[in-house]
């Protein structure tokens, strides 16, 4: 199977419109949607292809996009008319990047969620190891002085004046 100019535009529409990037990468969705873009493409005369050959031939096409990007934007002086594929593919790779910032916007929040709760986690482990003197000195008061404290420590004492018969 050849693909020609017009082959790569009905690709890239067929990208713009089941939108690939909308998934994460290697999730079974990203890859029904692929497969479903194949088999789109598969429903015209003379055209047969795999879904991996659909996903190799995006990532050529994104590959020569950003290369004449840049040409561009380092003024190699060439100045040719944007194609409707150029477009096409200018519009993809913004939606792209744009889909893989939120994913790592994400990601941080979850690993930041994630952070927290071990710190709760070793916290109430902590919590429920000490012991009950522990806890009182934990949940006392701080503006209680440290004689206030103290707990008198009364001593029976057997030959203490207070237990002498007389």
């Amino acid at each position: 199977m050849e693909w020609t100019e017009q082959k790569d535009v009905m690709l890239a529409r067929e990208i713009l419109l089941c939108e690939p990037f909308r998934y994460r990468v290697g999730s079974k969705e990203r890859g029904l949607v692929w497969s479903q873009i194949a088999a789109n493409r598969n429903t015209h005369p003379g055209f047969t292809v795999p879904q991996r050959a659909v996903r190799d031939r995006y990532s050529i096409l994104e590959k020569k996009a950003k290369k004449r990007k840049c040409e561009i934007e380092n003024g190699t002086g060439i100045s040719p008319e944007d194609s409707e594929l150029d477009l096409a593919l200018e519009e993809i790779i913004e939606k792209w990047e744009a889909a893989d910032q939120e994913f790592q916007l994400d990601n941080q929040s979850k690993a930041k969620k994630l952070k927290e709760d071990k710190e709760t986690a070793k916290e109430m482990r902590r919590m429920s190891m000490e012991t009950l003197g522990d806890s009182k000195r934990r949940n006392s008061d701080p503006s209680e002085s440290a004689e206030e404290k103290r707990c008198k420590k009364r001593r029976w004492q057997r030959h203490s004046p207070v237990f002498k018969r007389a």
